[in-house]
């Protein structure tokens, strides 16, 4: 591994547990959306059988129960990004000072922190994404074993990929934020000064 890479992930169990967290958000959101998108083809289907008026109701009322949560979600996931971002810079306080106190300019410092959040957040994204979906559909295997039900696999579609990444990186971004400006201000909580 180089040394700039060493530098920019800092030490490895912080990393694990901020990529732990931005992970988890992210299997929420993607199990949700992979499951609202499976009730809307099952009521495409339960119109051949009768059921299409009951079916359709409930997928509507499913899917605006899911784009009504989804606002709190994403600020719960923008307030997460934030307090890994926050202790991201905690994490790199140290090697940030040592850069710095070598004659690291600022726009390298930003540079290091900016790129070590968008490596967690690809990695929480990449993780989080994969972990709902099976979560998904092994709820949706077992609860089809259980009902003696014909077992539908719960997906996601491009645009909830396309949304999910909007998501991550939207929050990514506004939580690394204010240590963005404290490291351009020329200081990260005391630990970087010129």
């Amino acid at each position: 591994m180089s040394l700039r890479l060493r530098l920019l992930l800092g030490p490895p169990s912080p990393l694990v547990a901020q990529v732990l967290s931005v992970t988890s958000l992210v299997a929420l959101i993607s199990g949700a959306l992979s499951l609202s998108n499976l009730l809307g083809s099952i009521s495409c289907g339960a119109e051949c059988l009768g059921y299409g008026v009951l079916v359709s109701a409930l997928s509507g009322e499913f899917g605006s129960l899911f784009h009504a949560w989804l606002i709190p979600i994403w600020a719960v996931l923008a307030v997460s990004m934030y307090l890994v971002s926050i202790n991201s810079a905690r994490t790199l306080r140290g090697t940030l000072s040592t850069v710095a106190s070598i004659g690291g300019q600022e726009t390298r410092l930003a540079g290091l922190f900016l790129t070590r959040h968008l490596i967690l957040s690809t990695v929480g994204l990449f993780l989080g994404t994969s972990l709902g979906l099976v979560v998904a559909q092994v709820g949706m295997r077992m609860a089809a074993v259980l009902a003696s039900a014909p077992y539908e696999v719960p997906a996601l579609m491009p645009v909830d990929i396309l949304t999910l990444a909007a998501l991550v990186y939207g929050a990514a971004l506004l939580g690394c934020l204010p240590p963005l400006l404290r490291i351009g201000r020329g200081g990260l909580g005391g630990g970087v000064k010129r």
